[in-house]
């Protein structure tokens, strides 16, 4: 059974009505369903078989750090899909949102954590691949809903 499975979901209150959510994790081929009782996944990308635990725990920290959500959040929800590659020195390229909220405001934040994150860690030395790509959602004021995995997983 593979280890580097999830990173816990903690639900954090920030100011009146703003929920922000560590992000559950899936690898390409992980059940979605086996990683959380109550979220999907906000982070998903192809671990390859090597253990991202200890990575993405110090990647969720940093960006976390970096997500400065915005006075809209008090009053709007929303949810923002970014997509980016990490280079194995810890760069982090190609940032784009691929599924913008309507609110520009909150596609500005969730671009800028990821942006203002890099360089993060680099990618675990077992890892096989000079770069990997990684989906985030970011949620704002919702909380994630949890799906079944995708039929086809594999994360190009």
């Amino acid at each position: 059974m593979d280890r580097c499975a999830a990173v816990c979901i903690v639900a954090l209150s920030l100011g009146a009505s703003v929920v922000a959510q560590e992000p559950a994790v899936t690898r390409a081929g992980a059940d979605v369903a086996a990683l959380s009782p109550f979220a999907g996944p906000a982070i998903q990308f192809d671990g390859k078989g090597v253990d991202f635990n200890p990575w993405i725990r110090r990647f969720v920290t940093k960006v976390r750090r970096n997500w400065l959500v915005p006075m809209a959040a008090q009053e709007l929800h929303g949810r923002v899909v970014v997509t980016f590659v990490v280079q194995r020195n810890g760069t982090i390229t190609d940032v784009v949102a691929s599924t913008p909220s309507d609110v520009e405001t909150f596609n500005r934040a969730a671009l800028n954590a990821i942006l203002t994150s890099s360089p993060v860690e680099a990618l675990p030395a077992p890892y096989p691949d000079d770069s990997a790509k990684f989906t985030v959602t970011f949620f704002y004021n919702e909380t994630p809903v949890a799906q079944a995995a995708p039929s086809n997983p594999a994360i190009q």
